[in-house]
């Protein structure tokens, strides 16, 4: 059931610890995947939507130490402020979303499945207006991929972790080996992102390119 939370996000400086979900900020800021043709229009395409939704576990906000999620939360907040912003929350034992308190409201919903009703504008069954990032745990991003495939998602953006890069038990091997039979068969491999890019750096980097990036996190 979808909740608006009374809250939105203020980030502390970077202090980021390193997280098997994403890159920390010191690594991020060394990481760069070469902007080619094929993925400067792919992002394009994922940054040209009208609302973005960010899947992740939100239960665990520390000021001294954002999360990634919260992090990309606050990028497109930050850099996408004309545009939608739903906070998708995935957490098996129904621990609630911790967001920080702040000024504005922002939209949170506790599953991908009803994140279509709290979209404005949005038909009951589509996503079509709606770019995905995934941030969570590669055991749940292949359920995700499917769900927003089923829903007509825009683009979908799994980032650095989501894939399970940074695992070697027999489950994360199994759901990466899932992820990429999924990016191979499914048909959406032309509106996909994965495999190391991250929104906060390609992203602004194709933002900027387009004169509309600012240098902030």
């Amino acid at each position: 059931m979808a909740t608006l939370l009374r809250r939105s996000l203020r980030i502390a400086p970077r202090t980021l610890t390193p997280q098997i979900t994403a890159y920390s900020i010191s690594t991020m800021e060394h990481h760069t995947a070469k902007l080619d043709t094929t993925l400067t229009s792919k992002i394009q395409h994922f940054l040209d939507s009208s609302n973005f939704a960010v899947v992740a576990n939100f239960k665990d906000f520390k000021p001294a130490q954002p999360k990634p999620n919260y992090r990309i939360v606050e990028w497109y907040i930050n850099h996408q402020p004309d545009k939608g912003v739903t906070a998708v929350h995935i957490d098996k034992n129904n621990n609630p979303a911790v967001l920080p308190e702040g000024k504005s409201l922002l939209p949170t919903v506790e599953s991908f499945e009803n994140l279509q009703s709290n979209v404005a504008g949005m038909s009951p069954s589509s996503l079509e207006n709606t770019s995905v990032s995934i941030v969570i745990n590669a055991k749940e991003t292949i359920r995700i991929l499917r769900q927003a495939k089923d829903m007509n998602a825009r683009a979908i953006w799994i980032q650095p972790g989501a894939m399970g890069e940074y695992g070697s038990d027999a489950g994360t091997l199994d759901a990466r080996r899932q992820i990429e039979e999924f990016i191979s068969t499914s048909g959406l491999a032309d509106r996909m992102i994965w495999g190391g890019p991250c929104v906060m750096v390609e992203g602004l980097e194709v933002l900027r390119k387009r004169g509309q990036g600012q240098a902030k996190f």
